[in-house]
């Protein structure tokens, strides 16, 4: 919308959409990463952390359904995971965009 806009600051616009996309490409391949069991995760993605201050708040978390993990793949298409696929996306918008971006830019 700002890039329609012609008193938007549209080269800064642009620059702010370029780092989310590579800011996507960093997070989704972290990700992807932690899938394949190339590193460990660097904190549980559940809510492992929450000290029960009472025997109910205890008798509850011992009965909870557990989160699911970081590492495990509920879905796959050709192999490849939602995370892969939203690493294989956010490179597509990195390539589509930053030739743009540079292109518009007043020198």
């Amino acid at each position: 919308m700002a890039l329609h806009i012609k008193t938007a600051n549209q080269v800064g616009t642009l620059d702010v959409i370029c780092v989310i996309f590579i800011l996507s490409v960093v997070l989704a391949f972290y990700h992807y990463g932690i899938e394949q069991h190339w590193w460990e995760v660097a904190s549980g993605c559940g809510d492992f952390d929450r000290i029960p201050m009472n025997f109910e708040d205890f008798k509850s978390q011992l009965l909870a359904k557990l989160p699911k993990r970081c590492d495990e793949i509920d879905w796959t298409l050709f192999g490849l995971s939602m995370s892969g696929y939203n690493f294989l996306v956010s490179i597509g918008l990195v390539v589509f965009s930053l030739p743009y971006n540079l292109f518009h830019k007043k020198v």
